[in-house]
């Protein structure tokens, strides 16, 4: 026999979950910051761990069918292209396009997530105890969780 939970926040069915085996009393309810995430992508800014993505690209370039993600070894019987094509296309326009995409990219998933719904409150965990529950809040708490909520599981009919 399986069981349907759902979690309400303010009236609102926030989660809901299936189970055939689990006793649920609580749900642990979150909102993502818009705010934060906006900024995150349109204000993105150069990291050190970009910049040497965007060196490790430019010495597979330099090296072409010689880089050992490449060239021809006892598991490829040919040289891999696909990964010189790959750095290629990741350092052209040098690391201010390389960069520039990044943060494209980061918009992107910024807008997918906004127009899915992703800042909306959610369930992000369910606890079988209070005590439980109470413990999971710690690992949502920060900047970018604005509203971290425990609320009852409800048997659904």
């Amino acid at each position: 026999m399986t069981t349907k939970y759902v979690a309400r926040l303010n009236g609102t069915i926030v989660g809901k979950r299936t189970t055939k085996d689990r006793t649920y009393t609580h749900a642990i309810v979150v909102q993502w910051s818009e705010e934060n995430a906006r900024k995150r992508a349109y204000e993105y800014r150069a990291t050190e761990q970009d910049r040497r993505h965007f060196d490790y690209f430019t010495q597979i370039v330099e090296q072409g069918i010689e880089h050992e993600h490449v060239r021809v070894d006892k598991w490829r019987k040919e040289p891999d292209l696909k990964v010189l094509e790959g750095a290629k296309a990741n350092i052209e326009g040098g690391l201010d396009g390389f960069v520039a995409r990044i943060k494209a990219r980061m918009i992107e998933g910024f807008e997918r997530s906004l127009a899915k719904g992703g800042f909306d409150p959610c369930v992000a965990g369910w606890a079988g105890r209070l005590d439980l529950a109470q413990k999971a809040v710690a690992s949502h708490t920060g900047p970018d969780c604005k509203l971290v909520a425990i609320v009852p599981a409800e048997v659904a009919a």
